[in-house]
């Protein structure tokens, strides 16, 4: 409020100008101190029916602060500074504009505590007389402004009766409004040109200059680095220049504040006013958060991991970054063979406990974790004390709850989740210092030189958001029926142009806008809308995009361009390499990971079909080397298949009779919600009662057809979930197979239940592209201490049956049986293949081993991904593992592997 407005205190020599503030006035006049209410509460007591009740029983901190803008507004707008001086007659009985602005009306007449503080402030000093001043001042503003309020316009006109008021000639009116409102630099240049036309529909073209430039970097941080590069370029070549004469404007996300805190320390440069980083982490409280949910079953593994990486826990910073990634990887004991110390431990167990069931449990946890947080340093100390400052405010509301009952994890949640970072709003003044501005605020001063950082879309100016209350019609109809002028999307964003025309404007003699090319994540990022606002006023630019200058596009690097104490080096550009058919690493690559006998570690079924796939996919995982994405909680294929093979070890158990198909439908929903509190209790929740209801049904469909085959085939069930192990090619290899039938003719069968359809598995067992079953056959049952080293029933039976085994998968999908191995078996929905069915697979299993043993990291072909789909049927899901798949595939039309048949050499 009150811009370019001042009040001027003393009439000797020495006088002061102070900007007009809510705050000044009541200094000046002595007025009470007002308090914000909490208007969340404010609305809750309000009895009535108001339009918002339903969204405040949903939403109430959200809906406060949409109504708490729109009454703002109103306060602001309303003439006589009261709600009843607004006749709403005019407006159509019953329309929505009507029913809002009657409830704003009746809130701010009935709930005086809805009024924000500040205006509370105005309203007091309205009442106040010329002899209530402490000290007699003078006004310096300007007497009429299309953008002041209302409200603001009444304070105006009572100060400028009970005080001095300098006209426009006066000194001080000069330099404080006169000079700021004008444009800065010279007519004749490109900059002074842009800040007299930029806001002008029929301003004309002039020739590009020094003045003025757009230049464009990689991200924001190549902003910031270029900011300060630059900077220092001008203090060196310009010996008259101080740092005092440059200013950075910075936009309101604080991201570029925090860079450019840490860049201007490295280079030596001294900031003033550097806003707060609005990004920055209150990592003390966020830990505390992070510890509440873990206390509260189900937990989300996303909550557990950022927790057990938090820097401020009881051990090492890449000690707690493993641990978070065995969490996302879903290893289950993500602390086992960790070197965790005693604190460390306690933490662990508090960590892999049940949940706090009582209010009691929940407080002594909460003081144990205030004792386990890691040791106090430089670098922690203020997150450490935030941490226990949480910790108190939490247990101090706690502390009146009922010790036996259950904790209310709503609330408790929500008062932990609404802490916010503690830092001053601005940094320290320095007398000659760089200035950093908010994109948000006006120049209070001229400069002689300004970098802009963010210019990008979203920004310069920032859109206007939609009024939740009122439709721009709705305020247009408002404002010429009732008399209330309040801000629209369309007056926001002239608001916002205007303040960035005065910050171009504050400025004598050259501007830098910086514009990111890319975010964060890479993603290519747009210049701002006012580019075009700009390039239209530059001869010989006709898209907007031209006046764009790349910092990273010429021959030389980025700070070859700016910085000229360093010799440029010769640069050529690199042609991309086109990769080698293999790479020769010089060490077997079938030992990458061994056991502490120093024995290579055996391979799965999985990881082979990976190698099949991809050699570097797997060379990655063997190294531990693939990409861990942190998401939350998903039904994902690979959770429905573990939650369907839950079910049916549980419906189909070892050494029972097989159940009947009418049974099962009311067997499975109790089966399925035990592999549901196991595996996935975040299912639990009533958000995903669909999900679960849909699982449950394709569960119980696939479970009747495979009872009834097991009965038509007179089956047992020998086991469930069994190990076996073996060697293939001279490399140890084992596998857990799902069940091992034994057929009323005592043939056993190994079965793999996969959650998925025929179709694909039928292909690949056509191509003879099948592993798995045929590195079930070459297997024995592995022999475990749980056993007591004496051969279990699966055992038995396979070494009874002296090699000769059949196996089937079973296609939970779709219901279809493909068999290998047993004659005569067919039935309805069961297909029996009684070709070799991985002859082709073990073939070139053969062939990676014997390249791995040799060194060879055999690269894929360009083509490789659809021909394997084609030839093979095999899932190629490995060349999504890591980016440096596809970056390391060979520009070659021939397969890397699985050539044709009729190709074969």
């Amino acid at each position: 409020m009150f811009e370019d407005c001042y009040l001027r205190f003393g009439t000797g020599p020495v006088k002061g100008c102070l900007p007009l503030t809510a705050e000044l006035l009541s200094s000046l006049y002595a007025l009470p101190h007002h308090t914000e209410a909490d208007l969340a509460a404010v609305l809750d007591r309000a009895s009535g029916d108001w339009p918002w009740s339903a969204s405040l029983s949903v939403a109430p901190r959200e809906t406060a602060q949409v109504v708490g803008e729109a009454l703002r507004a109103v306060m602001l707008a309303a003439p006589g500074d009261s709600p009843d001086g607004t006749d709403i007659n005019a407006l159509a009985d019953g329309s929505r504009a009507r029913i809002h602005l009657e409830a704003l009306l009746r809130l701010w007449r009935e709930q005086r505590a809805a009024m924000p503080a500040d205006i509370a402030t105005l309203h007091t000093f309205l009442a106040c007389e010329a002899d209530d001043v402490l000290q007699k001042v003078a006004l310096i503003a300007p007497p009429h402004d299309p953008a002041r309020s209302q409200l603001e316009q009444s304070v105006i006109n009572l100060l400028a009766q009970q005080h001095v008021v300098c006209g426009q000639d006066d000194p001080d009116f000069i330099r404080l409004v006169g000079e700021r409102c004008a444009p800065a630099a010279a007519v004749d240049t490109l900059l002074g040109h842009i800040q007299r036309g930029l806001l002008s529909p029929s301003a004309t073209t002039i020739r590009p200059d020094d003045s003025f430039a757009v230049l464009t970097v990689r991200d924001s941080l190549g902003e910031c680095e270029a900011a300060v590069t630059i900077i220092q370029r001008w203090l060196r070549q310009d010996d008259m220049l101080a740092p005092a004469d440059i200013a950075v404007i910075v936009p309101n996300d604080g991201a570029h504040a925090a860079q450019l805190r840490s860049l201007a320390d490295d280079a030596g440069l001294l900031l003033q006013g550097l806003p707060a980083s609005a990004s920055a982490r209150n990592i003390g409280a966020e830990t505390v958060y992070l510890f509440l949910c873990c206390q509260r079953d189900p937990v989300p593994q996303m909550a557990r991991a950022s927790l057990l990486a938090s820097p401020i826990l009881p051990w090492p910073a890449d000690l707690g970054r493993r641990m978070a990634r065995r969490v996302m990887q879903g290893r289950g004991y993500w602390a086992a063979g960790l070197d965790v110390d005693t604190k460390g431990t306690e933490l662990v167990r508090l960590l892999t406990s049940p949940g706090a069931s009582t209010n009691k449990q929940l407080c002594g946890r909460l003081n144990a974790l205030r004792k386990l947080l890691g040791s106090s340093d430089s670098r922690t100390e203020r997150d450490i004390g935030e941490a226990k400052s949480h910790i108190s405010l939490l247990l101090n509301s706690l502390s009146n709850a009922d010790m036996d009952a259950a904790p209310n994890w709503e609330s408790i949640l929500k008062m932990a989740s609404s802490y916010r970072l503690e830092r001053a709003p601005r940094g320290s003044l320095y007398p000659n210092a760089i200035s950093v501005l908010h994109a948000s605020e006006m120049p209070r001063r001229r400069f002689s030189k300004m970098i802009v950082t963010g210019f990008n879309e979203g920004a310069y100016p920032v859109p206007s958001p939609r009024n939740p209350i009122f439709l721009d019609s709705e305020l247009n109809a408002i404002e010429k029926l009732c008399g209330l002028t309040m801000p629209t999307r369309r007056g926001r964003l002239d608001k916002g142009l205007a303040r960035f025309a005065r910050q171009l404007g504050a400025v004598r003699d050259e501007v830098v806008m910086l514009c990111a090319e890319r975010d964060g994540y890479g993603k290519a990022l747009l210049p701002a809308s006012s580019l075009a606002l700009i390039a239209r006023l530059v001869d010989g630019v006709k898209d907007p995009e031209d006046f764009l200058a790349s910092l990273g596009a010429g021959k030389a690097l980025v700070w070859e361009q700016l910085i000229d104490w360093v010799e440029p080096v010769e640069r050529k550009m690199v042609v991309r390499v086109d990769p080698p058919f293999n790479y020769e690493l010089g060490r077997n690559l079938l030992h990458l990971r061994i056991n502490e006998e120093g024995k290579p570690r055996p391979q799965s079924p999985s990881r082979l079909e990976k190698l099949l796939v991809s050699p570097l996919a797997w060379a990655l995982g063997e190294l531990d080397a693939e990409h861990v994405g942190w998401a939350p909680e998903a039904l994902d294929v690979r959770l429905r298949g573990t939650l369907a093979h839950g079910v049916f070890e549980r419906l189909f158990k070892a050494g029972e009779p097989i159940c009947d198909p009418g049974e099962v439908a009311g067997l499975v929903p109790t089966l399925f919600d035990e592999c549901v509190s196991l595996d996935a209790p975040f299912m639990a929740g009533t958000a995903w009662a669909m999900e679960r209801e849909a699982i449950i049904g394709d569960i119980v469909r696939s479970a009747q057809s495979w009872a009834t085959t097991l009965r038509n085939w007179g089956a047992t069930v020998v086991a469930n979930e069994f190990w076996l192990e073996g060697e293939i090619m001279g490399h140890p290899v084992h596998g857990m197979a799902d069940s091992l039938l034994q057929l009323g003719n005592g043939l056993p069968v190994i079965v793999d239940h996969k959650k998925s359809s025929s179709g694909k598995r039928r292909r690949r067992m056509e191509a003879g592209c099948d592993l798995q079953v045929e590195l079930y056959r070459q297997m024995r049952v592995k022999i475990t201490l749980s056993e007591n080293e004496e051969p279990g029933p699966a055992s038995t039976v396979l070494a009874e049956a002296g090699g000769k085994v059949g196996v089937a998968y079973n296609m939970m999908n779709d219901a279809g049986v493909l068999v290998n191995g047993i004659d005569g078996h067919g039935s309805t929905g069961v297909e029996v293949f009684d070709t070799e069915i991985s002859h082709r697979a073990m073939k070139e299993l053969e062939r990676r081993f014997e390249a791995l043993r040799l060194g060879q990291l055999h690269t894929n072909a360009s083509g490789d991904e659809k021909h394997f789909d084609k030839v093979t049927a095999l899932g190629t899901y490995a060349f999504d593992d890591s980016p440096l798949i596809r970056a390391f595939m060979r520009n070659d039309s021939a397969p890397s592997a699985f050539a044709m048949e009729n190709e074969d050499d």
